[in-house]
C-alpha cells in the first residue's frame, strides 16, 4: 500500500477551499512547510499528521491512504512504514490497515 499523504492533504485542502497559507496559520507552522507536504515531502511528526486530519475533519487513515472502492479486495500486505521524530528522536512507525 502507498502512502498518499501529499496526494490526499492538497484534495482536502481544496475541499475544504482552504489555501496553503490559511492553513499553515491553523497549524501554526511556515507556509513554506505546508508548501512541502503537499509537494511530496510529508511531516516528519506522527503529531502533527493527528493534528492536519482533525483539521481537516477526517481520519489519519483518509489522509495517508488510496481510498479504494471494492470491499471485497483481499486484506494482505496492507502495511506501510512512516519515519517521524519525536523530542529529537526519530522513530519507525508501522501503519496497518484493518
Amino acid at each position: 500500500m502507498e502512502i498518499q499523504f501529499s496526494k490526499n492533504l492538497k484534495k482536502y485542502l481544496e475541499l475544504n477551499n482552504l489555501s496553503l497559507t490559511e492553513f499553515s496559520g491553523m497549524l501554526k507552522v511556515p507556509t513554506s512547510t505546508v508548501h512541502g507536504w503537499v509537494n511530496g515531502i510529508p511531516p516528519r511528526n506522527i503529531l502533527i499528521l493527528k493534528k492536519i486530519a482533525d483539521l481537516l475533519g477526517i481520519s489519519m487513515d483518509e489522509l495517508c491512504f488510496e481510498k479504494r472502492d471494492s470491499g471485497l479486495e483481499k486484506i494482505k500486505n496492507l502495511e506501510s512504514h512512516i519515519i517521524v521524530e519525536h523530542d529529537k528522536e526519530r522513530y519507525k512507525v508501522v501503519l496497518l490497515k484493518v
